[in-house]
């Protein structure tokens, strides 16, 4: 164990370490912190005058959106008055459509008797259509003859022009 002057040596040399490692480097880096600490208080002094500048220019514009929102409501409530006319007119149309469906079903009625005929039409048509082409073939027939004889005479011709 030690004596009590080794350890009182022992004590007055860690003081003296301790006097030289913190003197200097401590005293400026507070200095330096203090600098700092004292720069960001005016920086939010600074901050704070902005922020309650903001802050009015917030609630002047809040007061015009108030009054944008009464224009608004005023607006709903001509909206809301034009789609209730606009029911009506739709309810309106509604019958008239109903109308319209009753005379569209009338209609097709005449079209389906209109179309009996006009198939009764087509298959009388169709049956003139085949005795036309039957005519057309027989006289597709006559033209290769009447061709033919007229080559044959024109032959003819030919060899009693020469004699």
């Amino acid at each position: 164990m030690q004596t009590q002057e080794e350890r009182i040596i022992a004590l007055e040399y860690s003081v003296a370490l301790l006097k030289k490692k913190f003197s200097e480097v401590d005293i400026q880096s507070i200095n330096h912190n203090t600098t700092m600490l004292l720069g960001l208080v005016y920086k939010q002094q600074s901050e704070g005058s902005e922020i309650k500048s903001n802050l009015t220019t917030i609630n002047y514009q809040i007061g015009g959106m108030q009054h944008d929102i009464k224009v608004l409501q005023t607006d709903v409530s001509e909206v809301k008055s034009n789609l209730t006319t606009l029911n009506q007119q739709v309810t309106t149309l509604n019958q008239q459509v109903a109308g319209m469906q009753q005379d569209i079903k009338l209609l097709q009625i005449k079209s389906d008797e209109h179309t009996s005929i006009l198939n009764e039409h087509s298959a009388i048509l169709d049956k003139h259509s085949a005795i036309l082409n039957e005519h057309t073939s027989i006289l597709n027939e006559h033209t290769a003859l009447h061709n033919e004889n007229t080559k044959l005479l024109t032959q003819i011709l030919a060899l009693l022009t020469k004699r």
